[in-house]
């Protein structure tokens, strides 16, 4: 459509325009192999594009007064497998240093500094069969940059870190930096050698191998160093161009957003982009985990040289993030382990001084209760068969006065800690994300703790049931304790 203002073309897609009796082109729908980034209307041989133009890309504002800076966020989405996985980690330190127009670190890092301390992050993590990989830039609200636009500034920044790496040119073959490459993988490395180092953390992850193996949880734990030391350099390229073309796309924007301009930057970064795809992953698919609660418990004993040992017990649960059952398995979990005044760090390190430190965890993606306690290896029995005791006792509840002012306590605490959560961007914008994750089935902190207080004695008793063994690892140190 030819305007007199312009000389632009803009193309329509999922529609066509037609003549109505006033002689004003309206838009009507046709097959959808056309695709559109602009949607307006014609009047007069005059384009007017709506206030709010809708780009393939989707955009979701969260406005709120609440910071003084503001953060756009873009996620591309693809299907969680360990090569995506590793890829994605390798691709999101590599993204985050430096780009062709700012080609180091340092320069990189001046010019956020010149934009009043910007800053730039590349984060990659996965959940169910979702893997994200997530581009976020946060800066100062506009009324405190007096003479730059800020918005503009921030958002080709972001551009220049989504679409313009900082890559090497062999022959006509682009790949990334070798060296820069060699560099992260040894860090990556490394960080693998410092969960070895942490115990705790160590058994931890070891149980999750025995809980989850063979499912998308093991994927996640990225501990393979040489899968990681098999990444190559144009490899990582071919990764990056194919989350480019072929990943379901989406913004999320948080700040005090009232500046339209802001809008149509990103709007235009959009059309920069190819379309999003609609993968239909699914955030939790829990036919792929083990699930056969009538098998025995497994035990692994492992020995190490060191003088502290750790017992790890995983536990599933099969309840899910937001399913009926979620706010009494919060409150289930904090009664057994999950705060100071919970049973099993009063019982076992404060009344017996059997345990270091001692907790228990839920994770509401894989629908587990992990507890891990720091022990000398000589208590390991004592301290398997308390913790079973704990839990035997509470699937089997009294409603004693003590029993119902820890009950109260928890379902205070988890409420307050879920309040202050919200003073949090990083939590809001993790929200924001779940519920795009979980579309139909979410629901937001308010009716969250509305549910939490809901939540009764018996509610809490039948979730204890829920609660079945289903690993036992023991880090058993073999250095005397002195």
């Amino acid at each position: 459509i030819n305007s007199k203002d312009s000389k632009t073309l803009y193309i329509v897609g999922h529609g066509y325009w037609s003549n109505d009796d006033n002689n004003t082109k309206t838009f009507s729908d046709v097959p959808s192999n056309y695709k559109t980034y602009d949607i307006g209307y014609v009047k007069n041989d005059n384009i007017n594009l709506f206030k709010d133009m809708k780009p393939v890309i989707p955009i979701y504002y969260f406005n709120t007064p609440q910071f003084k800076t503001t953060s756009i966020s873009l996620a591309f989405t693809l299907k969680l497998s360990k090569n995506n996985y590793l890829y994605g980690q390798m691709l999101s330190r590599m993204l985050s240093k430096k780009t062709k127009k700012y080609n180091s670190p340092e320069k990189f890092a001046d010019y956020l500094s010149d934009l009043y301390d910007s800053k730039i992050s590349v984060e990659c993590y996965g959940s169910g069969e979702i893997l994200t990989i997530m581009f976020r830039v946060i800066f100062l609200n506009r009324k405190f940059c007096e003479g730059l636009d800020i918005e503009k500034e921030a958002i080709q920044v972001l551009e220049e870190v989504v679409m313009n790496p900082y890559l090497i040119n062999e022959n006509g073959v682009l790949s990334f930096d070798p060296e820069d490459l060699e560099i992260e993988k040894r860090s990556m490395i490394n960080n693998i050698a410092d969960i070895y180092n942490n115990k705790m953390l160590y058994a931890y992850v070891k149980l999750l191998h025995l809980m989850y193996k063979d499912t998308p949880t093991e994927i996640l734990l990225a501990d393979d160093k040489e899968a990681i030391n098999k990444i190559f350099a144009d490899d990582l390229y071919t990764f990056y161009v194919e989350m480019l073309k072929n990943s379901e796309k989406y913004y999320i924007v948080m700040g005090n957003i009232s500046n339209e301009q802001l809008k149509k930057d990103l709007l235009r970064l959009s059309n920069n982009i190819k379309e999003g795809v609609n993968l239909k992953l699914l955030p939790i698919d829990s036919s792929k985990r083990k699930q056969d609660f009538n098998l025995a418990f497994e035990e692994t004993i492992d020995e190490v040289q060191t003088s502290q040992s750790v017992i790890s017990m995983g536990f599933f649960v099969d309840t899910y993030l937001y399913e009926t059952d979620y706010p009494s398995i919060l409150v289930a979990n904090g009664m057994f382990g999950g705060y100071f005044n919970s049973a099993l760090f009063q019982i076992i390190r404060e009344e017996y001084g059997l345990a270091y430190s001692i907790s228990s965890s839920y994770n509401a993606l894989n629908g587990s209760v992990v507890v891990v306690a720091g022990i000398d290896q000589s208590n390991y029995p004592l301290c398997k068969k308390l913790i079973l005791d704990v839990l035997k006792k509470y699937q089997n509840i009294n409603e004693d006065d003590k029993t119902l002012d820890m009950f109260n306590k928890i379902k205070k605490s988890l409420i307050s800690d879920l309040q202050q959560a919200e003073d949090s961007r990083y939590n809001q914008l993790l929200e924001l994300k779940t519920k795009l994750d979980f579309k139909d089935n979410y629901y937001d902190t308010s009716l969250l703790i509305k549910k939490i207080n809901d939540v009764s004695s018996d509610d809490v008793k039948n979730s204890f049931k829920k609660f079945k063994l289903s690993n036992v690892y023991f880090l058993k140190g073999n250095l005397e304790n002195n």
